[in-house]
């Protein structure tokens, strides 16, 4: 079973990327990984109500984490260009910093269709994680007439 994701947006003020939140929310280990910068800028906006200063980040990514989720092996891949945003806000009069990810493409694979929309769910109530496109795919395993 596969589950492709497409212009994912990740907000967080908690965590500074959905693989972080894998990591230390669902024990899932990073088993590979290559990323290279591409662009980094950063600015201090002076007149905005809100932001005080965004930090962007562009790069290429090839990351793959492993986990268990509903007792179902679940890899997660994530493919292509990233986009990394640390926005600094005031509230209250004190610094926050909310974390902005844009990812091109992330691919779950489990055995467990279940397992994909169960975790699919909770990232979607836990994070409000935003998916512009998303793609079933089913694989039939070994199985013998």
């Amino acid at each position: 079973m596969t589950l492709v994701l497409r212009d994912v947006v990740f907000r967080s003020i908690d965590y500074r990327s959905l693989e972080e939140f894998l990591v230390e929310r669902y024990g899932f280990n990073r088993i590979e990984g290559e990323e290279a910068v591409t662009a980094s800028d950063r600015l201090r906006i002076v007149e905005a109500a809100h932001p005080v200063e965004e930090i962007i980040t562009r790069c290429s990514s090839t990351e793959i984490y492993e986990g268990r989720f509903l007792d179902a092996r679940v890899v997660v891949e994530f493919f292509g260009d990233i986009v990394r945003e640390e926005d600094i806000v005031k509230v209250d009069g004190r610094p926050v910093v909310v974390y902005v990810v844009r990812y091109q493409m992330i691919k779950l694979v489990s055995e467990s269709g279940y397992a994909l929309q169960r975790l699919m769910e909770q990232l979607s109530v836990s994070l409000g994680l935003h998916v512009g496109k998303s793609e079933w795919a089913f694989h039939r395993s070994g199985v013998e007439a």
